[in-house]
């Protein structure tokens, strides 16, 4: 965001963001196995105490699918990130309230980008349908 009316003025910045984050919840569970031995070994015979126990930990976490990031500057985001429960898919409404100063007007650049992270030695596949979005880049501050 910038301000473009008048000259100097200070940027605009995000006060407000919704959704700060949301997240997916996943189940974990681990199992630890813990065993000792000590045993003497006289020919083909094993002679000694054999200690062993299993545990199994189930916790919970959640696996973070959006999140906005610098909220009280003039370069405001949110990020997508698909999980090992959840994809991006669907419709995200996404808010943000800028302030300006009294009889500034700026402007808003709009944009949407992805990265795609490989996982090394593994055959995967990849599209992407970006289809019907709108063909405004940029937003007056305040809107007319």
């Amino acid at each position: 965001m910038s301000a473009t009316v008048p000259v100097g003025a200070p940027e605009p910045i995000a006060r407000s963001m919704k959704p700060l984050s949301s997240a997916d919840p996943v189940s974990v569970s681990r199992t630890v196995s813990f065993n000792g031995s000590l045993k003497l070994t006289v020919g083909p015979a094993e002679i000694g105490p054999d200690a062993g126990s299993e545990k199994v930990i189930s916790y919970a976490r959640s696996a973070i699918s959006v999140e906005a990031l610098r909220e009280g500057t003039a370069r405001p985001q949110w990020r997508f990130y698909s999980t090992e429960v959840g994809q991006i898919r669907g419709v995200h409404h996404l808010f943000l309230i800028a302030q300006l100063g009294a009889a500034t007007k700026g402007l808003a650049d709009i944009s949407i980008g992805a990265t795609v992270q490989l996982r090394r030695l593994k055959i995967f596949r990849y599209s992407a349908a970006l289809e019907d979005l709108p063909g405004v880049t940029q937003v007056a501050l305040p809107p007319d």
